[in-house]
């Protein structure tokens, strides 16, 4: 699988060469058919970021081999990250989308919000610290005499720039809320203290008059009941309701207009804050987007190897094959090249592992386990769930309930009377709950030898036998 049309994916291009265009329209017809969709939203419940849940949801089949030998080496790094060095990456808190429309922004010449600034520094912040648990794993590995095992992962993340400067100078200016602090700078604080000045001025004005004191159109005054006595000033306005009007007192005018104007200069200071701090960013953009796209390629990767324990997966080996000629004679030059090329490997593969087109063992069908899977996590919620409850008072009340519908009712049919009774002792209960767990039986394992020399394969079987489900898993 490989990120389609992402960021991810142009992330992943620029390390290697080996990523093909992507599937025609026919390869993507047939992904629809064999629910291709559905495979990549189980695959995106493992991921962690929401560029990253969208990115796997765009997951794409690649064309070569090339480019899959190369995934299968990403996620295989990612699998020996978390299991085997216990680094399980932490992408919690770092708000791509956020991040995301701030670069766009940017790149057309905008100012950015506060919660955009925010964004891009959770994002900096969170590519630092991947990159942190990827190198210090690999320098374990590398101790260890395992070095190439995690290169396809501290290979790009040690290329990421996180700029601490850009990061600092959001968190000194910017709150957690993406409002501009008062310590961004010297103008921002004292018109902010000018503006707390004239409302406190304006409140000690608003009090002494009758109503409520609010603020209507940008201008504080007071809400007065339709049925009290009006006090002199402007009708800035009535509530929909008619129950009130909103009344600017004659002594507060002044005041406002002074509040209007300090209040404008505060913006004024303000946006200086956001234009410098957009100024960092774009001086670091093409950094930060990088940082960006390793954070979602990341996210994906590892959306993927979680996947993979989740079903108990394996990692597939693929061996060279013709296409046509002499099948026996080119797989087994197919298959000394490969040695060649690569004899660390080489005597790890099955026996007669080059005589094969296709050799799956124990194969299940990863939609089928997904939804077991999924099934057997939410009876499991379920089941604790209920075991909070008090079950004892539960079942004894039921019991005297339906022992009391059994009194009043003495003429029903047998039927009836048993499926009461039934219920009164769970006996019910443990017939149906034992369909439901026939109905979500785990997949059973299958095994699919094809020789090279074949040209057709018959699946044969009766209906629900799992022909369709063969046919699914084998393309």
């Amino acid at each position: 699988m490989r990120v389609g049309r992402c960021q991810a994916s142009r992330a992943e291009a620029s390390w290697d060469d080996a990523y093909d265009e992507g599937p025609g329209p026919a390869a993507l017809a047939t992904q629809g058919l064999l629910e291709w969709p559905l495979l990549c939203e189980h695959v995106a419940r493992f991921a962690s970021t929401t560029l990253g849940r969208q990115a796997t949801l765009r997951l794409e089949v690649p064309v070569q081999e090339a480019a899959s030998q190369k995934l299968l080496r990403e996620t295989a790094a990612m699998d020996v990250l978390e299991s085997q060095y216990a680094a399980s990456l932490d992408f919690g808190g770092m708000s791509t989308d956020e991040a995301e429309t701030a670069l766009r922004r940017v790149r057309k010449g905008g100012m950015l919000t506060g919660r955009m600034l925010n964004g891009v520094a959770s994002v900096l912040i969170g590519a630092a610290s991947l990159r942190a648990s990827i190198t210090s794993a690999a320098r374990s590995a590398t101790d260890s005499g395992e070095t190439s095992i995690l290169r396809p992962l501290s290979g790009p993340v040690r290329e990421v720039e996180t700029h601490p400067e850009v990061i600092a100078a959001i968190r000194r200016a910017i709150s957690e809320e993406g409002i501009v602090q008062p310590t961004a700078s010297e103008k921002v604080r004292q018109t902010r203290q000018r503006v707390s000045a004239v409302e406190g001025r304006l409140r000690n004005i608003l009090n002494g008059h009758p109503g409520e004191a609010t603020e209507h159109g940008g201008r504080m005054c007071v809400a007065v009941s339709a049925s009290d006595s009006q006090p002199k000033g402007v009708l800035l306005g009535t509530m929909a309701s008619g129950l009130a009007t909103y009344i600017e007192p004659s002594a507060a005018v002044p005041l406002n207009n002074e509040r209007s104007v300090v209040k404008a200069e505060m913006w004024a200071a303000e946006e200086e804050v956001l234009w410098m701090l957009t100024g960092l960013l774009a001086d670091a953009l093409e950094d930060v987007a990088r940082a960006l796209e390793v954070v979602v390629w990341l996210d994906c990767t590892a959306a993927k190897a979680r996947y993979g324990r989740w079903i108990d997966g394996v990692m597939p080996r693929i061996i060279p094959f013709p296409k046509s000629g002499k099948p026996r004679k080119r797989a087994q030059q197919a298959a000394q090249t490969s040695k060649r090329r690569a004899p660390e490997s080489a005597d790890e593969l099955p026996e007669g592992a080059e005589d094969h087109l296709l050799r799956l063992q124990r194969f299940r069908h990863p939609l089928l386990l997904g939804n077991y899977l999924l099934w057997r996590e939410k009876h499991g919620r379920q089941k604790r769930s209920s075991a909070k409850a008090s079950p004892r008072a539960s079942r004894l009340s039921t019991r005297k309930d339906n022992l009391q519908q059994l009194q009043a009712n003495p003429n029903e049919p047998p039927e009836t009377r048993k499926q009461v009774i039934d219920a009164m002792w769970g006996t019910s209960a443990g017939k149906g709950g034992g369909r439901e767990e026939e109905q979500h039986s785990k997949p059973i394992p299958m095994d699919l030898s094809i020789k090279s020399h074949l040209r057709a394969v018959i699946i044969t079987g009766p209906n629900t036998g799992g022909k369709t489900a063969s046919l699914k898993v084998r393309f």
